[in-house]
């Protein structure tokens, strides 16, 4: 399972008039030096994407999880795998779980790029508990906590989930000439495809990435309590 924005693409709000020229989506070109514009917002493939995901799509199934609203993540999505299978499930912001503070305001973003308001991404609720459709996947599997693994660049959104289940890489901010899905980040799920074990104990003994959000860390135990006052635990 994928995040968008900092992990496949890096994309970033366009104001309605643009100042600068960008790709249209149908001119499929994914590693030029022009941005292509989808929905007012600039979107850049990072480096290799598109042999990445032919690999990966080969041994795994593949959702794709961001936090934008689905109105920007479906053509998003649409644009990266034009050509290629399309991921088993596509899931945006109404996936997420929004925190509310006491007065029922939305909470703003702890930390990280950029403001708007904290999500979290719990694969408990939206993946292991009331299974969605996964399309192309064989009959009679489903997700579950030993075959599931979340690659998402912010620690913060993943407080509720099992520390195995999660890695974080660094958020790729458009650096051409990047080389980690198929440098670092394909090698590393191409072994783990190949474990006879359960996915958390291979990301325990290979961690790889940022560390999780320690219990200790007061962006954590904010987190935690505002969970636990929306109800989310």
């Amino acid at each position: 399972m994928f995040d968008l924005n900092g992990v496949l693409c890096h994309t970033q709000h366009i104001p309605r008039v643009p100042t600068r020229p960008f790709r249209h989506p149908d001119e499929r070109v994914y590693d030029g030096e022009l941005d292509t514009l989808i929905n007012r917002k600039a979107v850049r493939a990072r480096p290799g994407l598109r042999d990445f995901l032919r690999e990966v799509l080969e041994f795994a199934h593949v959702v794709v999880w961001s936090s934008m609203v689905m109105e920007s993540t479906e053509p998003i999505v649409d644009f990266l795998f034009r050509d290629l299978p399309s991921p088993c499930l596509v899931l945006g912001q109404e996936d997420c779980n929004e925190l509310l503070d006491e007065k029922g305001r939305p909470v703003p973003k702890f930390g990280g790029r950029g403001g708007g308001q904290q999500f979290l991404k719990v694969l408990r609720s939206r993946l292991w508990r009331g299974v969605p459709l996964l399309q192309g996947t064989p009959h009679g599997w489903w997700p579950t906590p030993e075959n599931t693994l979340l690659v998402d660049d912010s620690p913060a959104k993943s407080v509720l989930n099992p520390p195995g289940n999660v890695i974080f890489p660094d958020t790729w901010t458009g650096d051409r000439k990047d080389t980690f899905l198929l440098d670092t980040l394909a090698p590393y799920l191409r072994r783990l495809a190949l474990h006879a074990g359960s996915i958390p104990f291979f990301v325990r003994s290979n961690p790889i990435g940022n560390a999780a959000l320690s219990p200790r860390d007061n962006v954590y135990k904010s987190i935690i309590r505002l969970a636990k006052f929306n109800k989310l635990i």
